[in-house]
């Protein structure tokens, strides 16, 4: 998590938006964790929401990309902070972000 959070804070201004999707947890468990460590962005329960089966999610973690057209941009299946820095510049924020100080 620390790494979403910092790129949310990163992109937020260019129009990034972070969705986290909870899976394996109930809606008391992941409340409680929220109450001792906020996030900057909404967080949601996979099980409540369908979005991992709606994405095709079969890997922990996977980032998917939506582009501002609302259609995949990328996807990126497990933990690379490398890789996430390469779906961003496919989403044109690496650049964004590099010229605001």
């Amino acid at each position: 998590m620390p790494t979403t959070d910092k790129l949310y804070a990163d992109y937020k201004n260019a129009g990034f938006v972070i969705l986290g999707v909870d899976v394996d947890e109930s809606r008391d468990t992941v409340e409680k964790f929220l109450k001792t460590k906020p996030l900057p962005y909404p967080i949601v329960l996979g099980t409540e929401s369908g979005i991992p089966a709606a994405y095709g999610v079969t890997v922990f973690p996977t980032f998917v990309l939506i582009g501002p057209d609302g259609k995949i941009a990328s996807h990126q299946f497990g933990f690379n902070e490398s890789a996430l820095a390469n779906i961003l510049k496919i989403a044109g924020l690496a650049q964004t972000a590099q010229a605001t100080p």
